[in-house]
């Protein structure tokens, strides 16, 4: 590996982006020679999904072994070397807490690989970024970040890898923030009220029980039991929970199906609904594609998304799980759904298009492609026979009735903020100088290029975006997959980057 000298790279967060972003650069030929790493918290490599506080009562995460992105110390090869025992695939999906540890340990290992080639690595926990200072002297742009009241000085490259927590909602008064789950759950409580129907939402309900019963498998399916009584209902306009997790790998066979039938001049999402889309169903789905094959793309989506007219959110639950179990293709859809997005995001007419219409059909997709374990949705289920669940599309009633005792607990797990609303807090984090004086820097002045260069009023900067919560032009749902392709692009990127004459001023 070579190192290039010239270079200084300061990464903004610890989690999986950066734990994928420094395993790609153990696979470059070129390097830079130090990089410094800020975590706000004291854990590596796992950020807020994987964080202990985020993984209890034994939370399930939505993907299994074999869909974590590859890394150079391997899932399977770390799990018999830390637990003296082969890995045996125990359920569709694993639990937050062994990602958490594997990616913890993965991290320290491949900063160890990075340290055997020579690379300076400075770690910086427990310190939050406050300032991102960009300094343009005469053609010469060093960039300064500001943690704990104390400057770091002479970067060459920042990469900013924290979007979920600045895109973490911020509860509406009176509410509380999903995890962590123990924080709320107490004795005063019996009753708790969840805004959403989202993953979080199902996170919640589940690990509320889990303190306050217990759950129990008998001839007749799952059961839920617990002493003290506790209701929850959980309140959503659309009265739908996400989709029974599906297995990732169709995604590709899908992809590479509409790419292989792909039509050039293809000028909207209409157009590619009629001549790519639609035959994907047909060709996949034909049960599916009989009923949707007169609908432009926006009412496709909706079809699938479950929100033509009304229907029991836990008798539909039922019947996907079922289809689930006997791995009926048709119940396999939202990972054609994925790969449609995938096909709009890569053509840039339809990418235009989508960003017309983006208030309309983010949502929507966001609804087609969400998926639970299965292990997740047998517990809903068990919580709905026990009489404890229930669901609501009154949420202002539900929520004004619940604000008014001293026995009820109002959470919001609606999930994240939109990008747009992370980049207005990134904003507030970046200043630039010329030649000593300060500019402030607002929102609408900023953007994110394909190459995942953030730009400034059009003009490019050496401040990468390595959080897809931070990319307005992302479509998809982020997951670790997104993580590892934006950090292995990244890596590239900076990798390539002409060595400069001069050494940077590195005050750190």
């Amino acid at each position: 590996m070579e190192l290039n000298r010239a270079q200084h790279l300061a990464l903004i967060g610890a989690g999986p982006s950066t734990l994928y972003l420094l395993n790609s650069f153990t696979q470059m030929t070129r390097c830079p020679a130090r990089i410094s790493i800020f975590e706000v918290k004291s854990t590596v490599g796992v950020g807020n999904p994987y964080d202990t506080p985020m993984c209890e009562p034994n939370l399930l995460s939505n993907i299994g072994y074999d869909e974590i992105p590859p890394l150079i110390l391997g899932f399977e090869q770390w799990y018999e070397s830390k637990f003296y025992m082969p890995y045996q695939v125990q359920g569709q999906v694993l639990t937050r807490k062994i990602i958490g540890e594997y990616f913890a340990d993965a991290f320290d290992y491949i900063l160890g690989v990075l340290r055997q080639h020579g690379v300076l690595v400075y770690m910086y926990r427990n310190t939050a970024v406050t300032g991102i200072i960009e300094d343009t002297r005469d053609d010469d742009v060093r960039m300064t970040l500001v943690g704990k009241g104390k400057p770091y000085q002479g970067f060459t490259h920042i990469v900013v890898n924290v979007g979920s927590s600045f895109c973490e909602r911020r509860p509406s008064n009176g509410y509380v923030k999903p995890y962590p789950i123990k924080a709320y759950v107490k004795p005063v409580y019996q009753r708790f009220v969840i805004m959403g129907m989202s993953l979080s939402a199902i996170d919640t309900a589940v690990g509320i029980a889990q303190y306050r019963g217990h759950f129990a498998r008998c001839t007749k399916g799952l059961t839920y039991s617990c002493e003290a009584p506790v209701q929850m209902t959980m309140m959503s306009r659309t009265g739908h929970f996400p989709w029974v997790w599906y297995p990732s790998k169709n995604t590709t066979l899908f992809y590479n199906w509409l790419t292989s039938h792909s039509i050039k001049g293809l000028r909207d999402l209409d157009e590619f609904n009629t001549f790519l889309f639609l035959p994907l169903l047909a060709r996949y789905f034909p049960d599916i594609f009989h009923q949707v094959n007169a609908f432009n793309f926006e009412e496709v989506l909706t079809f699938l998304a479950g929100r033509r007219g009304q229907c029991d959110a836990f008798a539909k639950l039922t019947l996907e799980l079922l289809a689930n179990t006997h791995n009926n293709v048709d119940s396999h859809w939202p990972a054609a759904v994925v790969a449609a997005i995938n096909v709009i995001q890569s053509t840039p007419a339809l990418a235009q298009d989508y960003a017309k219409k983006k208030g309309t059909l983010h949502a929507l997709l966001a609804a087609c492609t969400a998926a639970v374990p299965r292990e997740s949705i047998e517990r809903i289920l068990a919580l709905h026979e026990a009489g404890v669940l229930t669901v609501t599309t009154e949420c202002e009633k539900q929520a004004s009735s619940a604000q008014k005792s001293a026995h009820h607990c109002l959470i919001d797990a609606r999930g994240a903020e939109p990008a747009d609303k992370g980049v207005v807090r990134l904003a507030q984090l970046l200043k630039r100088t010329y030649n000593g004086l300060v500019v402030d820097t607002s929102a609408e002045s900023l953007s994110v290029s394909p190459h995942h260069k953030l730009y400034i009023n059009e003009k490019e900067t050496n401040i990468y975006i390595g959080s897809a919560f931070l990319t307005p032009w992302f479509l998809n749902i982020p997951g670790l997959d997104t993580c590892a392709k934006f950090s292995r692009n990244i890596a590239k990127k900076i990798s390539q980057t002409v060595e400069q004459e001069n050494e940077p001023n590195v005050a750190v």
